[in-house]
């Protein structure tokens, strides 16, 4: 047994007080009387020998400091702790990730809740178990290696903080398994706020351990019945004919006990320009497109306010509008097409995109660009150092293998579309278009089908090493409706839009995810959170950031971007499971016999109280 606080034994001086009422008692009065007769029948009714008047005295005196000795030790605290034998080592592995800043209505978050238990469960613990403290979010970091000193543990604890980051359990699990099996045995406390239904037992890029080789309890923090809303998905893009212009996409879910009325702000540079209120039902995500009129440079906001919302890392974003450079086109045709040229010259203007002619002869060119165009024509080797689309390709060559049709094209007026998700397609209207089939592509090589016919794939797209391909295996010139519509320049615009874009630069472009890692040329960061002043620049340990906070973040060479949470899981907050649902998983030879005696002490005081009033003032027997 332990006691929390032995400090309140200074409290034990009031057993002073029963030991001299006990033992020195006050002498007995004699009053002057006109008659004793009435006094005489009391003494009549009351009579009692001398031992029972003894014994009454000494019960009075044992109640007392009973009464004393039950408040005492609820002040020490007692608990219980194991025997030595029981268990070697404990690993506690605690939750740092973001949805442990959670605030309950006490005003306290999960994570201090966490600590807490944390400390409670180490005062049970005997001096001879060595402890090991781990913590994860994205990444398990030990902060405090196997230890006997439980100040080293304490200090540890008070050093920790939760982060703005998505958590990853299984890993984490699978790595104090292994390490609480070196001094086995061993037990790993788990503190989170997962319910053990949600958590997994490994990691996703890890194998599954054939068996547990330490037992594992899991401490649930979790709110009763928590509220919260956030966005979980975010991306911004340039429409394609309009390049003044963006578009948001956003993506909000919500955890609570019914559905609930998000609401839905959008500010640029701080002025409020869209409200939209979305009914979301619990567990779900709804989508919303928002068109966006800004400029390069602006501030972007997004937040989303709900009644009760307890977890306000995920209601905001904040980001830069990206700066869109122009993207310098190549088209390169023994005979350009007027269609081709009107679709070009109908995507921006010349702070948007600058075309560039060539014949056959002027072949390779000295200029570098972003994307070539082959209409109707191949040179003689591949391009291999920028995007290529290929219109109506006359033979194969590189990594696109066609065969001509011969007979001068094959109309196709019926199209299916393979993908309708993807970029190339985006604002086209499939069932409108038709074409003539001047070529039939291969449909089994890297590049992936998406407008198929009768005679095989007519539009295609891919990356391949690297570099991104489209292959259009018809004539818009001989086509019937499509150069006609607004769908030709659009998916013109879209190819070239979706060739020039990379992942890296996407994910700039839009918010990144907190906990990634972005490869900078910097040697130091500012961070701006939302809504606060920039920060002090911070060095960085080579050439990685780690995204480890909400805002803007901009390095000491001009690299910038933002960062949000951006996570399904740490927003649907869980909720605390019954009690009668099982928390641990404990094996019976490590089980921990543990327990805070100071409730049951409380209760004890309570019934000695319950007695004495019933001895000696219901029955008057003293």
């Amino acid at each position: 047994m332990q006691w929390m606080n032995p400090g309140a034994a200074i409290w034990s001086l009031v057993f002073i007080a029963p030991v001299v009422l006990y033992l020195f008692r006050r002498k007995r009065r004699t009053i002057p009387v006109s008659t004793l007769n009435f006094f005489k029948m009391l003494a009549r009714e009351h009579q009692e020998t001398a031992w029972l008047r003894k014994l009454k005295r000494l019960l009075s005196f044992l109640l007392s400091v009973l009464v004393l000795a039950a408040a005492l030790g609820a002040l020490l605290q007692p608990v219980v702790s194991p025997s030595t034998g029981a268990v070697r080592s404990v690993v506690i592995l605690l939750d740092r990730s973001a949805s442990m800043s959670a605030v309950s209505p006490g005003g306290r978050t999960l994570f201090d809740e966490a600590v807490l238990r944390v400390r409670h469960k180490l005062a049970g613990l005997p001096s001879g178990v060595g402890v090991m403290l781990m913590t994860y979010d994205s990444r398990t970091e030990i902060l405090q290696p196997r230890t006997y000193d439980r100040r080293q543990v304490e200090r540890a604890l008070q050093a920790i903080s939760p982060r703005p980051v998505e958590g990853d359990p299984g890993a984490a699990l699978l790595l104090a398994d292994k390490l609480a099996s070196l001094d086995a045995p061993a037990v790993i406390w788990h503190v989170t706020d997962d319910p053990p239904g949600r958590l997994p037992d490994f990691g996703p890029d890890q194998e599954a351990p054939a068996a547990r080789r330490a037992a594992v309890e899991h401490v649930q923090v979790a709110l009763d019945s928590p509220v919260n809303a956030g966005i979980v998905s975010f991306q911004i893009r340039k429409l394609p004919l309009e390049r003044s212009r963006y578009e948001a996409f956003i993506q909000v879910a919500c955890s609570a006990p019914e559905q609930r009325d998000v609401e839905l702000e959008v500010r640029l540079d701080g002025a409020l320009t869209a409200i939209r209120s979305l009914p979301v039902a619990p567990g779900e995500r709804q989508s919303v497109l928002l068109p966006v009129s800004a400029a390069a440079a602006d501030l972007l906001e997004l937040a989303v306010r709900a009644d009760g919302d307890v977890l306000p890392l995920d209601d905001r974003i904040v980001l830069r509008v990206p700066e869109v450079k122009p993207i310098k086109v190549v088209l390169a045709s023994e005979a350009v097409d007027p269609f081709m040229e009107l679709a070009l010259c109908s995507l921006g203007g010349a702070n948007d995109m600058d075309v560039y002619y060539a014949k056959p002869s002027d072949w390779p060119p000295r200029l570098s660009f972003d994307v070539a165009i082959f209409e109707s024509w191949l040179p003689d080797s591949w391009p291999g150092d920028m995007s290529v689309i290929l219109v109506n390709p006359p033979r194969s060559l590189g990594p696109v293998n066609v065969v001509p049709v011969e007979t001068g094209g094959l109309p196709v007026d019926s199209i299916r579309s393979a993908d309708e998700s993807h970029p190339l397609l985006y604002g086209v209207a499939t069932a409108r278009a038709a074409v003539t089939q001047t070529a039939v592509l291969e449909a089994d090589g890297a590049l992936e089908p998406l407008w198929v016919g009768p005679m095989g794939p007519l539009l295609s797209a891919g990356e391949i090493h690297g570099q991104k391909v489209t292959v259009m295996a018809f004539s818009p010139k001989v086509s019937e409706r499509l150069p006609l519509t607004a769908s030709f320049p659009l998916m013109i615009g879209n190819a070239l839009y979706w060739s020039v874009q990379s992942g890296d630069d996407a994910a700039r472009r839009s918010c990144r995810k907190t906990g990634s890692l972005v490869e900078t040329g910097g040697s130091s960061v500012t961070w701006t959170l939302p809504g606060g002043q920039p920060s002090r620049p911070a060095a960085l340990k080579g050439r990685w950031l780690e995204l480890d906070r909400l805002g803007l973040w901009r390095t000491d060479t001009g690299e910038h971007g933002a960062a949000a949470l951006l996570s399904l899981r740490e927003t649907l907050l869980p909720s605390l499971p019954p009690a009668s649902e099982t928390r641990a998983d404990v094996s019976a030879e490590t089980a921990l016999v543990r327990g805070d005696l100071a409730p049951l002490l409380l209760l004890a005081l309570v019934a000695v109280l319950v007695l004495e009033s019933w001895l000696f003032h219901r029955h008057s027997v003293y």
